[in-house]
């Protein structure tokens, strides 16, 4: 079963700027797909009824695939002549959601997180200073350095 897409076309035409040519809508649709899949995931909802996508949800979905459809092949650096342009690393992971947009969909999680997870229980190394202890058996009663 195909489910709806969570953004339309005309709002990733608006991200990016301009009209999206014929030759390239297929992998718009795409990209919006497997962006909303990624939102569906993240959050655990289903988001079945488009009429009823909240704002926000859209909002990080056409970032998503505003994203991919720039760069496409996930380029993180391209040179011409004299000038270059570098991207974050992270620009070459394709369909992924930045820290802010997790922030964003948090709200909207229906599925909890997975129930099992590390706690530290300490704040760090624990510095101990130096303890100083009698040799046994010494009869000048010695002392040594040790833990």
């Amino acid at each position: 079963m195909e489910r709806p897409l969570l953004a339309t076309l005309e709002d990733l035409e608006f991200a990016v700027g301009h009209a999206i040519d014929d030759d390239l809508r297929e992998f718009a649709e795409w990209v919006l797909r497997a962006a909303s899949a990624r939102v569906r995931s993240y959050t655990g909802c289903d988001f079945d009824d488009p009429d009823r996508v909240p704002e926000s949800i859209r909002v990080v979905v056409v970032a998503v695939a505003a994203r991919v459809y720039r760069n496409p092949s996930g380029y993180v650096q391209d040179t011409t002549g004299p000038f270059t342009v570098r991207l974050a690393e992270r620009a070459g992971d394709g369909i992924y959601l930045t820290g802010d947009e997790r922030e964003t969909l948090d709200r909207f999680r229906c599925r909890s997180r997975p129930a099992l997870w590390n706690l530290p229980t300490t704040r760090g190394p624990v510095e101990t200073g130096t303890v100083f202890r009698p040799m046994s058996g010494s009869a000048s009663q010695d002392w040594w350095w040790g833990l």
